[in-house]
C-alpha cells in the first residue's frame, strides 16, 4: 500500500537499541517471590524504555531533549540511557528501598567511568525504576536456571558487590503486558 509506505516514511521515528547484558528483578505475585533475570529486548520491556516520557520533570529535573521534526525516540527513557551509557560505559543501579515510593528509593549507583553522575542524570535513573516497578504487571514466561548458571551469576554479583538472594532464580524467555480485562472476561467465562 503506497499510502501507508508514504505515511510512514513520513514519521521519523527511529527505534533506540539500548543494550542491556543483564538486568535482575523481584517479582512478588501474592504469595511467593522469585528473581527473574533478563536481558536486551527482554529487559528494555522490563523497564518499559521504549514509552513516551511524560511531559512532566521529575523531582527537580526536566527531560525533554530538543528533538527534530517528529522524531519520538529522542523522548523515551531509552534515548537518555544511551546519553548516559555513552558517556559512563556502563551504569548499576541497585534498588534497596521502596520500590512504590521515590522519596523511600535507596538507588545505589555506580558507573564505569570517571565521569561523576550528574543530578539530571540520577533523577532519571530514579524515574526509570519507578516506573518500572509501578506501572505495568507483566506476564512472563521463563525457565528455571540450572544451578552452574546461578553459581556464576552469583560470583558475577559479588565482584559488582551485591548478594544473590535466596530466592528462586528464573531466566525470562518472553514478556508481555498483562491484559487485565481480557483475563477477566477469561476468567468469567471459565465460571
Amino acid at each position: 500500500n503506497s499510502s501507508l509506505d508514504k505515511l510512514l516514511s513520513d514519521i521519523h521515528f527511529r527505534e533506540v537499541i539500548t543494550n542491556i547484558p543483564l538486568a535482575g528483578f523481584i517479582f512478588d505475585d501474592g504469595s511467593s517471590q522469585c528473581c527473574c533475570w533478563a536481558n536486551g529486548e527482554r529487559a528494555v520491556k522490563f523497564l518499559q524504555l521504549h514509552e513516551e516520557m511524560p511531559q512532566v520533570g521529575f523531582g527537580s529535573c526536566w527531560w525533554r531533549l530538543p528533538c527534530v521534526g517528529s522524531d519520538k525516540a529522542c523522548s523515551t527513557p531509552s534515548s537518555y540511557l544511551n546519553k548516559i551509557l555513552k558517556r559512563h560505559g556502563r551504569v548499576t543501579v541497585k534498588n534497596y528501598g521502596s520500590v512504590y515510593e521515590t522519596s523511600c528509593q535507596d538507588l545505589q549507583l555506580s558507573v564505569g567511568s570517571e565521569f561523576m553522575f550528574g543530578s539530571q542524570d540520577e533523577n532519571m535513573l530514579r524515574f526509570i525504576v519507578f516506573n518500572a516497578c509501578s506501572s505495568t504487571n507483566w506476564s512472563v514466561i521463563g525457565h528455571a536456571m540450572h544451578s552452574n548458571t546461578i553459581n556464576e551469576l552469583g560470583k558475577y554479583l559479588m565482584e559488582e558487590q551485591m548478594n544473590m538472594p535466596a530466592l528462586p532464580n528464573l531466566w525470562a524467555r518472553e514478556v508481555y503486558p498483562v491484559d487485565t480485562l481480557a483475563e477477566a472476561r477469561s476468567l468469567y467465562q471459565d465460571l
